[in-house]
């Protein structure tokens, strides 16, 4: 018997090059030790695709919430396979790791975050009595074999081939398109077209939400749909100490008065995220207000 540990087909090359499975410091809480995540589950694992929780900031530390009470974005089964790429390494199960149940006491992860993801996963039908981890790097020497989900089954990559090329042949199989657009700057033309646009489309609507809070540290943040409309939680300010040069300069929004509001875009349709001042007008408060 093996452990799993999945991933995504974007991330495989990496993970061969270095190889090494490092473990994951995306998403943790502050003083949440990072892990390595694997399951005895056999099942590709659905709770892979989630992105993030978009609503952490209006839950409380120390209560119990139900799944419907989280916001989480995610991607299907289907999406996953034919864009992104299902992929799992086999791990040796001699590897020393510790169960789920065990991680909530010795990851000083918060009881609310633990009960948010273990309610909500279970909601999705994830087999959480059987995920494991570790809280050290996983070397090449406990991996088994790499395998990739096309059509309806696993298939082993036999080395013979690099493995990117493996991954994109994979993807083919299991229906994805070659690229043949325009790139700009190594980028899909569409999709740089797309983000512009909603950023023009929506700024009246980032220009009010900054005003308001304007007297507070922080930035807006803004959760994109792969069709690039808002997702119902909308747009949210984030109260929080940042580095303002972090975020850039957009060209074509530039501000004359040096009026600028923060942004944090997050893309789904990409799987990219994007920091950017948006400028405005001293003169447009008043239209952007009303």
């Amino acid at each position: 018997m093996s452990y799993y540990h999945y991933t995504k087909g974007c991330h495989l090359p990496s993970i061969v090059k270095d190889g090494v499975i490092e473990t994951s410091k995306v998403l943790l809480e502050k003083k949440e030790r990072p892990a390595a995540w694997l399951t005895k589950s056999p099942v590709w694992e659905s709770a892979c695709n989630i992105g993030k929780v978009i609503n952490a900031n209006e839950l409380v530390s120390g209560k119990v919430y139900q799944s419907s009470d989280v916001d989480l974005i995610s991607v299907n089964d289907d999406y996953m396979k034919r864009e992104i790429g299902m992929c799992r390494i086999l791990i040796n199960e001699s590897l020393p790791v510790i169960s789920w149940a065990k991680f909530k006491y010795v990851s000083k992860i918060s009881e609310w975050m633990y009960e948010a993801i273990d309610s909500h996963s279970r909601s999705k039908g994830c087999p959480v009595d059987k995920w494991i981890c570790t809280f050290t790097p996983i070397p090449r020497r406990y991996w088994e074999g790499i395998e990739m989900f096309v059509d309806d089954r696993w298939v082993r990559w036999d080395e013979k081939m690099p493995i990117k090329e493996f991954v994109d042949l994979c993807l083919s199989c299991n229906g994805k398109q070659p690229q043949e657009e325009e790139l700009i700057n190594g980028f899909p033309k569409k999709h740089c077209i797309a983000q512009l646009d909603f950023m023009v489309k929506y700024k009246d609507e980032i220009i009010r939400l900054w005003e308001a809070n304007k007297d507070k540290k922080g930035y807006i943040e803004v959760y994109i749909t792969p069709d690039y409309k808002p997702y119902p939680t909308g747009f949210r300010f984030i109260e929080k100490r940042i580095r303002k040069s972090s975020f850039k300069h957009l060209s074509g929004l530039m501000s004359e008065s040096d009026n600028y509001a923060l942004v944090h875009f997050l893309w789904e349709a990409t799987f990219t995220q994007y920091k950017c001042s948006i400028g405005y007008e001293k003169e447009e408060i008043q239209q952007y207000l009303s």
